[in-house]
């Protein structure tokens, strides 16, 4: 069963680095290095979430929820998109018009320009909710003149301009 007639995907753009952690929490988030073993020992503290770090998924989560909390008053609908239909750093929702998910498009980039994040990569399978976009925030697949572009969505390929999807496979050696 299809949930929307219009299909809309995006991506956070680096989503770890635009989530400060707090100043007394960054001393456990510390690198001591040296280029050398003659050279001295230099100390880097790292502000933000750090990728690899087992509890960054669940920061980058929760900070994402608790913008959408914040601002569900405002915002109700991408609120909404932004609880429901976002894995790790992908959002994948859409409309049933053309003109809602244009109105979606706005509400979500609003939404999360309001927590310091700028989404990227948008992806529809109906190109004209993304013409007013410049084209460095949408999918290249999108903006390919070749209609086999594939855009990835949560592991899987989609091709918007069949609206369908497939996967690779690959055999074990």
């Amino acid at each position: 069963v299809r949930l929307h007639e219009v299909a809309l995907t995006a991506d956070i753009c680096k989503m770890y680095r635009q989530i400060l952690v707090k100043p007394e929490h960054q001393n456990y988030q510390r690198i001591l290095w040296r280029f050398n073993p003659s050279s001295p020992m230099l100390d880097f503290r790292l502000r933000t979430v750090t990728y690899g770090v087992s509890s960054a998924p669940y920061l980058a989560l929760r900070s994402l929820m608790q913008l959408a909390e914040e601002e569900k008053a405002i915002i109700s609908r991408a609120s909404e998109v932004l609880t429901n239909d976002t894995y790790v750093d992908d959002i994948v929702s859409g409309s049933s018009t053309v003109e809602d998910a244009i109105s979606l498009q706005g509400e979500l980039t609003n939404l999360l320009k309001q927590g310091g994040f700028q989404p990227h990569k948008w992806a529809t399978n109906k190109p004209e909710v993304l013409s007013h976009l410049p084209p460095e925030l949408i999918n290249p697949a999108v903006l390919s003149l070749d209609n086999d572009e594939i855009a990835k969505v949560l592991g899987l390929c989609w091709q918007p301009s069949s609206d369908s999807f497939t996967y690779k496979f690959m055999p074990f050696e």
